[in-house]
């Protein structure tokens, strides 16, 4: 009985596993502490304080879930000032780096000592940000389906006038002039997952996740009362 428990734990584990592995590029961002002087700072030996790492893959919604401890907090912000992510983390001595997902809406980063919540570091993401919510889709500014949900992947989004002309130009549909994935569609969104939370998400692609973990917990626990709580 309890081989069969462990075996249907694992199982739940492997049918929910795709549900949370859903990648995001990354911001890496290099510290220095300097344990004589107990002081935080960006690493002056890097020419960026934060680079978007396209390299990486990191998932949204385990960082979402995972509530870290430390001595500081990192928050990223977007241009009107709304707090977009806050995370905690511990200092390392000597040079380090901290990854976390990309976010599109980013426009600012800061770092606080937890204890007196006092603001010790800042630094400026705005050339990163390709998305500034405005509510239009426009992909002269390199807004797309994939990084700009919620400009560009909504059930019915307001194209630029720019944009708009080259959908018609192309019949309809963007692509990628390299790898030929499609980054806009006149008649269907083509949305990927974006942070969740206090991210700005797609309610279609919400519904579909909502659905499938339905599912597969339905049919789970089908198979628990017909082959394993019997015996």
């Amino acid at each position: 009985m309890k081989k069969k428990i462990i075996l249907f734990a694992i199982t739940i584990a492997l049918f929910a596993s795709p549900l949370i592995s859903k990648a995001s590029d990354a911001f890496t961002i290099y510290f220095y502490y300097a344990a004589k002087t107990n002081t935080l700072s960006f690493d002056k030996s890097v020419p960026e304080n934060v680079i978007h790492d396209t390299t990486k893959d990191i998932s949204i919604v385990e960082f979402a879930q995972n509530k870290t401890s430390g001595e500081f907090i990192l928050e990223l912000y977007e241009a009107d000032g709304k707090k977009i992510v806050s995370t905690e983390f511990n200092k390392q001595d000597g040079a380090f780096n901290l990854n976390i997902p990309y976010f599109s809406l980013a426009t600012e980063l800061k770092v606080l000592e937890k204890l007196g919540n006092k603001e010790l570091l800042n630094t400026d993401l705005s050339k990163f940000s390709v998305c500034n919510g405005n509510g239009i889709c426009e992909y002269e500014k390199g807004e797309t389906a994939q990084n700009c949900l919620g400009d560009c992947a909504t059930s019915k989004p307001e194209y630029s006038q720019q944009t708009t002309d080259l959908l018609n130009k192309n019949s309809g549909v963007i692509k990628d002039p390299v790898t030929g994935q499609i980054l806009l569609t006149q008649s269907t969104p083509q949305p990927v997952q974006q942070p969740v939370s206090q991210i700005t998400t797609s309610s279609y692609s919400v519904i579909i996740i909502i659905i499938i973990i339905v599912f597969f917990f339905a049919l789970l626990w089908i198979i628990y009362k017909k082959f394993i709580k019997k015996t």
